[in-house]
């Protein structure tokens, strides 16, 4: 038990440095994206499909060890709120244009917006429901928390498939034939849900 449970950094960094090297070969290598948007634009690729990557490793292993879940929820929560921050940073018609007309959100922009803050407010809940529980402070969760988490996947799923559909329908435009990081987090949380069924 206890080396399974000492793993878990390593399965982060793993997880993180995987995800990192894959955006660089997709955006800075094969798509020619500036060098200069590493620190933030291909950082926050790695973030976000490192968040979902963890959510799914973390949901099989529940099964084995449910005691980890509210710590797991706190890491997955961690990159969460990186990734909002670094989206936050560049948000606008320069790195999202297809949310954009003109100056102003189009409809694909709000509702992936809204999708993605809908699932951050549920993943909240979910965490400071956990923790009030691990100090005694409830004694029941606020909220059915299997069906909060099927509602958090599906508007995680809502988040990237209106976000990245487009894209995923033309592979001979892949930069360098890899698939687009939200294609591969929107499978992920189809398996997630599976799981978790």
């Amino acid at each position: 038990m206890r080396k399974r449970i000492n793993s878990r950094p390593h399965i982060v960094l793993l997880v993180f440095l995987g995800t990192l090297v894959y955006s660089i070969f997709r955006y800075n290598v094969f798509k020619e994206v500036s060098w200069i948007d590493l620190p933030i634009y291909v950082l926050n690729k790695a973030i976000s499909l490192s968040a979902v990557i963890l959510l799914l490793l973390f949901t099989i292993d529940h099964f084995k060890d449910k005691r980890r879940f509210w710590v797991d929820q706190g890491v997955i929560l961690s990159f969460i709120i990186v990734h909002i921050i670094l989206s936050l940073l560049i948000l606008g018609p320069e790195y999202y244009g297809k949310f954009y007309t003109g100056f102003k959100l189009n409809w694909v922009g709000n509702i992936t917006l809204l999708a993605g803050v809908g699932a951050f407010m549920g993943i909240l809940i979910v965490n400071i429901t956990a923790i009030l529980k691990k100090i005694d402070i409830l004694q029941q969760g606020i909220v059915h928390e299997q069906a909060l988490i099927r509602g958090n996947l599906l508007l995680l799923g809502t988040h990237l498939f209106v976000m990245g559909f487009n894209g995923w329908l033309t592979p001979a435009h892949w930069p360098g034939y890899l698939p687009p990081i939200s294609l591969i987090a929107f499978l992920t949380v189809v398996v997630v849900a599976m799981v978790k069924r």
